[in-house]
């Protein structure tokens, strides 16, 4: 798990660089300049986050022999399964923090929200068939269902495309 929030740190470092700047031009009303800002450095965070995530996930199991030993080598398909959930929250874009600087606190919460319920839910369905895979798969879907949520609502707020993709 903590291997695979290392993919995080890129992203998270760019926007919390930038998550001021996000305030102001919402603020001021210059929706052009900040998507323009959200695709170019959705487009960079992107770029610097392919190269660790393939060889996280091409390399899992050599990975995780030298770092933590032959005992954690079965966890090759978690750490595969987190790496892709945590790479489709770097490709949406800084979803949660352009909802909390433009006022949509209780509208991120509620974006959240709907992956943990939907964590806890496909947990209990998965975990007793596929165990610790079977969590991770969980944790992705859930992810992706939280993301999907938080897109659709940045759109909706802030007629915005957030992602590295223009979506």
């Amino acid at each position: 798990s903590r291997a695979g929030e290392l993919l995080l740190f890129i992203g998270a470092a760019a926007t919390t660089a930038v998550a001021p700047q996000f305030a102001k031009l919402h603020h001021d009303g210059q929706k052009e300049t900040l998507q323009r800002l959200l695709s170019a450095m959705g487009r960079r965070v992107l770029l610097l986050s392919v190269p660790p995530t393939l060889l996280m996930i091409v390399f899992s199991g050599p990975l995780l022999q030298h770092l933590y030993g032959l005992d954690y080598l079965e966890g090759k398909r978690v750490l595969q399964w987190l790496c892709v959930a945590q790479f489709l929250v770097v490709s949406g874009g800084p979803l949660g923090t352009l909802l909390n600087m433009s006022g949509h606190e209780k509208t991120h919460l509620y974006g959240i929200g709907s992956g943990v319920a939907a964590n806890i839910a496909l947990n209990a369905m998965l975990i007793p068939i596929y165990g610790a895979e079977g969590a991770a798969i969980a944790t992705c879907l859930s992810i992706v269902l939280s993301r999907l949520v938080l897109l659709s609502l940045v759109r909706h707020h802030l007629d915005i495309r957030p992602s590295a993709f223009g979506l």
